[in-house]
């Protein structure tokens, strides 16, 4: 298989994000591997594809919700197949917090599961 090619579309939101903390290379050339912003959630995603291992290298950047907290989270099933093409869209009212990927080192691709959480509001004190 030839490189996958990844699109992520964002959307806007009511809260604002702070204090952001860039994770880059999270995971090494053919591996599986688990991301979770152990604060806030991902706000970017960038990748780094190289030839010769075939794979890519995952860099996310998370991102504190100003006024907001991660509330119930959940982890999804995987979202795609090997060597297909896919989309996946979150629920209104819910942020990603992480990612967990199989790796398949013969087909080159790897699996996805999505951890969503809701979108609290913090109370302020009175």
């Amino acid at each position: 298989m030839s490189d996958r090619v990844y699109q992520f579309d964002c959307t806007t939101t009511t809260f604002g994000t702070g204090n952001c903390t860039n994770f880059p290379n999270v995971n090494a050339y053919n591996a599986d591997f688990d991301f979770a912003c152990a604060e806030g959630s991902v706000q970017g995603v960038s990748s780094y594809y190289s030839d010769s291992e075939k794979d890519r290298q995952f860099t996310f950047v998370c991102c504190n919700l100003d006024g907001y907290t991660l509330g119930l989270c959940t982890t999804s099933d995987y979202i795609n197949d090997w060597q297909e093409t896919y989309s996946y869209t979150i629920q209104n009212g819910t942020a990603i917090r992480g990612v967990q990927n199989s790796f398949n080192n013969t087909l080159k691709d790897r699996r996805w599961k999505i951890e969503t959480c809701s979108i609290e509001s913090v109370n302020e004190p009175c």
